[in-house]
């Protein structure tokens, strides 16, 4: 008799605990965790990206 993966049962059983420290880095802006510092590096860049697009005139435009 199999009981399942218990890898599976245990992330389910963390995910609410991993979650709520991970809220309580991201509104404190304090990332402590090194996914958690991922993450807002990559928001980051993004932001940052998109921020010269957005301000790039498209070819054949004239402004």
């Amino acid at each position: 008799m199999k009981l399942g993966n218990p890898k599976v049962r245990l992330a389910e059983e963390l995910w609410p605990a991993l979650r709520a420290k991970f809220e309580r880095e991201w509104v404190a802006g304090e990332p402590v965790t090194p996914v958690v510092k991922l993450i807002a590096d990559v928001r980051r860049i993004y932001h940052r990206i998109s921020g010269i697009r957005a301000m790039a005139v498209p070819d054949g435009f004239d402004a």
